[in-house]
This record gives C-alpha cells, structure tokens and sequence, in this order.
C-alpha cells in the first residue's frame, strides 16, 4: 500500500515504527497509530479497521524435516517462530 500511497502523496513522508509495546502515543510524538491489541479506555480516537486472523505457515522444506503437525500443540516441540502476544478484548 505504502509505495501507491507515496506515489499518490509524494510530499508526505512516513517515519515507521514496529514495535509491540505499549506506549504513550501523545507523550511520544505519534500522529497515528495501528494497534493489534484489546484497547484499554482512553480519551484517544479508535476505529475498529477489520479482524485479525492467526494463520500457522511453513515452507516445503521445514515440512520435509519435521514432518507436517496435526494439532497446534505439536508446535511446542518443534523449532518455530510464534508471535506470543495475545492480549483479547472480551467481546
């Protein structure tokens, strides 16, 4: 999205900042801000912008090594990557 973006805007400049922490986006200067995160109340200004779905991925070679799992908890024993925050609204 990003380079059509600029394209279309090439006056507009972007510094981007990845980061899982929770921080204080007035006290640090941030005009916006994507979260993927329960939101605790604030006074700032959220919109929901679509659901976020979990997928487990592997290429052909590490599913030739490790043999191809039934169950994610088969992952516990494996070598893999896996995103381990996973702070959840209640609704």
């Amino acid at each position: 999205l990003l380079p059509g973006f600029f394209r279309a805007y090439p006056e507009v400049s972007i510094d981007l900042h990845l980061s899982d922490a929770s921080v204080d986006l007035i006290a640090d200067g941030f005009d916006a801000a994507l979260r993927i995160a329960a939101l605790p109340d604030s006074s700032l200004v959220a919109r929901r912008l679509c659901a976020v779905t979990q997928f487990v991925v592997a290429s052909p070679d590490y599913l030739r090594r490790e043999g191809r799992p039934t169950h994610p908890r088969e992952l516990a024993d494996r070598p893999c990557l896996s995103y381990a925050y996973r702070a959840r609204s209640a609704v």
